[in-house]
């Protein structure tokens, strides 16, 4: 008895999480594919149990499982320092988190790492007031200006010039902006950031999704080589349609939700890869993107902040 209810405990999960990662499927699944990366350790879990109960043959499948499932889970690092290039550069996106009080650690960590490009989503005005010590370190901003303020809370800063900047509106209100990049290099990058809605309902999916085409439709009219889009998502990288966004772009998932759990006021362990960077560099001929990683020295928002280095040529 107890070896078929493990047995229907381990293969109707796994079934499930096949289904909902290879097929297109309803809006609830497609927000649970976010915490497939749980699976591990579910199995993990397993395998003890039927470790205690002297069920050899259950064990090893239990264990077998639990590696497999291990593969395309989302890290809290990415290097590939094989195809890191002479000329790099350092872009910094952030969900501020709008209830976040004190922004310390995130003016702290900028002050000394210095990252060529800040993207932050989650913006407010009170945020926007303690981000002003930054100005001399980042003199290039878009988000904060009369008559612009912050769309859909997002704000740019860079500490070389930025031109060209725009906020395109989709049908459902929501914004997208662009923005020229005239990097140290004298390379300009076409940027492009956005905020898309959780998708907390069918209607707010439908509007996430219908962003993210706009969004794939507006970068192929770029007019430039070295093209960024980047921004909280709120689409989880073990899913179809993460894998059928931006395709001919580079990207590389790590995990950055949630840091912690509001309603319950516990902290978590980021699981799901929200916070994403796609990048096209047709002047590269290795990987565009150098490394990507968790900032773990910058705290007050239940998303991390990631840091990525991208190669100029």
């Amino acid at each position: 008895m107890l070896k078929t209810l493990m047995l229907l405990a381990a293969v109707l999960p796994l079934t499930l999480a096949v289904y909902i990662r290879f097929f297109e499927v309803s809006w609830q699944l497609e927000n649970l594919a976010a915490f497939l990366s749980v699976l591990p350790m579910y199995y993990a879990a397993l395998g003890i149990v039927s470790l205690v109960a002297r069920k050899g043959l259950l064990t090893v499948v239990m264990i077998l499982t639990s590696l497999s499932t291990l593969v395309g889970i989302n890290g809290q690092r990415f290097l590939q320092s094989e195809v890191c290039e002479s000329k790099t550069l350092s872009v910094l996106q952030y969900n501020v988190f709008y209830e976040n009080t004190s922004l310390d650690t995130l003016i702290t960590y900028v002050r000394e790492a210095k990252p060529d490009l800040v993207v932050l989503q989650e913006v407010t005005p009170k945020h926007g007031e303690q981000l002003t010590s930054l100005n001399n370190l980042y003199p290039y901003r878009f988000g904060g200006q009369r008559r612009i303020g912050y769309p859909n809370g997002l704000m740019i800063m860079s500490r070389s010039p930025l031109y060209g900047m725009n906020v395109r509106t989709s049908a459902a209100g929501h914004s997208i902006v662009n923005v020229i990049w005239q990097t140290r290099y004298l390379r300009d990058v076409f940027v492009v950031a956005a905020h898309p809605p959780s998708p907390r309902s069918e209607v707010l999916w439908l509007e996430r999704n219908a962003l993210i085409q706009d969004i794939g439709s507006f970068v192929e009219r770029s007019p430039l080589t070295f093209n960024l889009v980047l921004g909280d998502f709120n689409l989880a990288s073990t899913t179809r349609r993460f894998d059928q966004t931006l395709s001919d772009y580079s990207t590389q998932p790590v995990g950055s939700w949630p840091l912690f759990v509001k309603r319950w006021e516990m902290k978590s362990y980021p699981v799901a890869a929200i916070d994403h960077l796609w990048v096209k560099n047709e002047d590269v001929q290795h990987s565009p993107i150098c490394s990507r990683e968790r900032v773990k020295e910058i705290q007050g928002s239940d998303h991390a902040a990631i840091l990525t280095m991208l190669n100029v040529e």
